[in-house]
């Protein structure tokens, strides 16, 4: 992947970002896999998102190629209900991986979502062992999103994109004068 082969990093997140998103019907579904693992290395969450989505889209994906998307997309904010859908999915597929479920109670009570976390984060303490360490980070944030619900916690807000945010915290440019 080019990646690997340490190319300039515009050009590898201009090839990668069009890997993801080109839908070619002879392309392997391991390619997309791969795209979304050279992502990944190189912190582009949204590539990796759009090349699970090119997998999924085939309906190959694997529990695991959910679980990847779910996680791509919660690092937007404005696509965390499509994350939270992504990590229900993934669970539903393979309910063994009881870690998923609490990934989703968590980011569900980080975005305010309190009565959905605490429904998730009861349902993975009841299949959780008390002795396991999960266990008490479950409870911790159970007990958070109860607090908060109990206590009328605000409403989410509507989610800004990336290009938003950033053009919201863009400082102007300053110019000094040379004092003439």
């Amino acid at each position: 992947m080019l990646s690997e082969l340490g190319t300039e990093r515009a050009e590898t997140r201009y090839f990668l970002a069009e890997a993801a998103k080109t839908p070619d019907p002879d392309a392997s579904d391991d390619l997309y896999r791969r795209v979304a693992a050279a992502a990944q290395k190189r912190g582009y969450q949204s590539t990796r998102a759009e090349a699970l989505a090119r997998l999924i889209a085939r309906d190959v994906a694997t529990a695991g190629d959910y679980h990847e998307q779910g996680q791509a997309l919660s690092a937007d904010a404005a696509k965390i209900p499509e994350a939270l859908e992504a990590l229900r999915i993934a669970y539903t597929k393979d309910p063994s991986q009881g870690e998923w479920l609490l990934e989703r109670g968590v980011l569900a009570a980080q975005h305010n979502d309190h009565a959905g976390a605490i429904t998730i984060l009861q349902a993975f303490l009841e299949q959780t062992p008390r002795d396991d360490p999960s266990w008490a980070v479950a409870s911790k944030w159970l007990a958070r999103a109860q607090a908060r619900l109990k206590k009328g916690a605000p409403k989410p807000k509507r989610p800004v994109d990336a290009a938003t945010r950033e053009a919201q915290t863009q400082r102007p440019t300053v110019h000094l004068d040379d004092g003439q």
